[in-house]
């Protein structure tokens, strides 16, 4: 049991440490509980993972298959999805599901649960930003007009706040930042695929 091991380190020695750990691990063969509350820490070091959440076991299994599918709103929160929005079923088909999200309509991957009320759960990292959109069209179904409410610097990235009607979390490269000259107020679209967006019941 490895209760929190590498809470104590600065950041540098904790990225190194967490591949040393790992190794470790996987060269002696033993299994090992980690208890952690940080979730990089959990995708680099588990293979499977449980999320306990005021002292219940609220989803298990593979790291990816609960990273990619929590089961409802608190879990999505507890690995570290971003966006999480109140959002009314409008209609399905061909697989798909439509939402509508304070007025905006996005399309998701239909998951099967006949719910009407459910939360609409989107990554930060499954967010594009297109300063002019390109005649191109991608494949991406959903493309939201979206006003910048901030933009906040994390090392070699930057967290971008966007007012669609709804708020939305995006993370870019500090050089898509740059090249794209995002600044506060100004209007962009943010592009997120239907397969990006995780639809839970409520």
């Amino acid at each position: 049991l490895l209760d929190e091991p590498l809470s104590a380190l600065d950041a540098p020695t904790r990225l190194r440490m967490r591949g040393d750990l790992r190794q470790l691990l996987a060269s002696v063969q033993v299994p090992a509980i980690v208890v952690t509350h940080d979730r990089i820490e959990a995708l680099a070091l588990g293979d499977s993972i449980a999320i306990m959440i005021d002292g219940k076991l609220r989803q298990a299994g593979a790291v990816e298959s609960v990273f990619d599918c929590p089961a409802d709103a608190e879990v999505a929160a507890a690995v570290g999805v971003e966006t999480i929005c109140p959002a009314l079923v409008v209609s399905r088909s061909a697989g798909l599901v439509t939402v509508e999200i304070a007025g905006a309509r996005l399309q998701a991957v239909d998951i099967g649960d006949p719910s009407t009320d459910v939360f609409a759960c989107i990554r930060a990292e499954s967010v594009t930003i297109e300063r002019n959109p390109s005649g191109n069209p991608s494949s991406a179904r959903n493309r939201l007009p979206a006003r910048i409410v901030s933009v906040t610097p994390e090392g070699p990235l930057a967290r971008v706040a966007l007012d669609c009607g709804f708020r939305l979390t995006a993370i870019v490269t500090r050089q898509s930042e740059e090249e794209m000259r995002l600044r506060e107020g100004e209007q962009v679209t943010a592009v997120v695929k239907a397969t990006s967006i995780r639809i839970v019941p409520r």
